[in-house]
């Protein structure tokens, strides 16, 4: 069964610091997305022993410049709460797996590898899956299953590997809607924060006792569930253990 942190909707969303605007990166050559080797970690990975979070992250770009500021913004702040739960969470180590849509050259690899950089402290690890032109979260949600799925048979083992699905909320601009634009990206913030929570996290690992592991107390763990009008979590932000998401 589902179990989640639950908000309620006239709850007003915590106040975050604002991040100033990034110079946009010119457009007229469009760079081909390209891979990149993560930065160095400051852990021995011989000895490493923190819990793996897989984060999936679908991001977009819009055509137009407001677009396109409205999208960096998004993002950078989404980087930065990830950078610091890398580094606030010591006992996970968190990769971020992206997916650009859209515009290519605006959430280019190298201007998001920078962030990754300065906000963890080159404490998160984050790879580019690719670009694509067009389309929608269905391509990253499936990136997420394949790695779940990939994981090893073990069940103790996949109840200890940890996925994220976070995505770019607020970046699609809402030019003629000023208040789905408002309020989307009011939701943002609280949306990606609470999966990536210790609270959140602690929740989804096996309790050990000796020799003994019981079972998670949760298999999914979001800001909000509802059980109607289907099980869901609004917003579509989550975390999971992939012996759930594997199924």
């Amino acid at each position: 069964w589902f179990v989640g942190l639950h908000s309620r909707h006239e709850e007003t969303a915590p106040s975050v610091r604002k991040l100033s605007d990034s110079p946009m990166i010119a457009t007229t050559s469009p760079e081909k997305p390209r891979k990149h080797t993560a930065p160095q970690a400051a852990f021995d990975e011989a000895t490493d022993t923190r819990v793996v979070v897989d984060v999936f992250y679908h991001t977009y770009a819009g055509p137009t410049e407001e677009h396109q500021i409205v999208s960096r913004r998004v993002v950078q702040q989404q980087l930065e709460y990830l950078g610091q739960a890398s580094q606030q969470n010591r006992g996970f180590k968190f990769i971020l797996h992206y997916t650009s849509v859209g515009n290519a050259t605006v959430l280019s690899p190298d201007w998001v590898q920078s962030l990754c950089r300065e906000y963890s402290n080159n404490t998160l690890s984050c790879l580019h899956l690719g670009h694509m032109d067009q389309g929608h979260e269905e391509s990253t949600l499936q990136q997420l299953h394949s790695h779940c799925r990939s994981v090893d048979d073990n069940a103790k083992k996949k109840q200890e590997h940890l996925v994220v699905y976070i995505h770019s909320k607020g970046a699609f601009l809402h030019k003629e809607a000023p208040a789905i634009q408002a309020l989307n990206e009011k939701w943002m913030p609280p949306l990606t924060l609470a999966p990536i929570t210790p609270a959140c996290l602690a929740s989804l690992l096996p309790k050990t006792a000796g020799q003994h592991h019981s079972t998670p107390v949760c298999n999914v763990c979001g800001l909000q569930f509802y059980p109607m009008w289907s099980l869901f979590y609004p917003g579509n932000m989550f975390s999971a253990h992939c012996s759930h998401v594997s199924q």
